[in-house]
């Protein structure tokens, strides 16, 4: 849609975030995208760990999905298929957050 080069710059950029997710160093990351919101104070560090390494396979998921995506291109097959991949960790995602937030 954007091109090539935008596919490579979102897989590196995923990339990179991921690794750090995974490797629990993620905490201002996790606290930009939940919003800053006060239900972290209550979680331990090893649950922290936890859903910081969940968020970063998440994020790996979709990184690996857009180099796909980028090493094709034109074919349709393959963004559809990279699509239901990405809908699908992101329910798996959803689903990891509610029962961790125990909701």
């Amino acid at each position: 849609m954007f091109g090539s080069m935008f596919d490579w710059i979102l897989a590196a950029i995923l990339g990179v975030v991921s690794v750090v997710l995974l490797l629990g160093k993620g905490d201002a990351i996790l606290k930009t995208m939940n919003g800053k919101r006060g239900r972290d104070k209550n979680k331990s560090d090893a649950d922290k760990k936890k859903y910081s390494r969940a968020m970063g396979i998440f994020t790996g998921v979709l990184a690996l999905d857009e180099v796909v995506v980028a090493l094709y291109p034109d074919n349709q097959w393959v963004i559809w298929g990279s699509i239901l991949v990405a809908i699908g960790a992101i329910i798996g995602i959803g689903q990891f957050a509610k029962k961790f937030n125990g909701r």
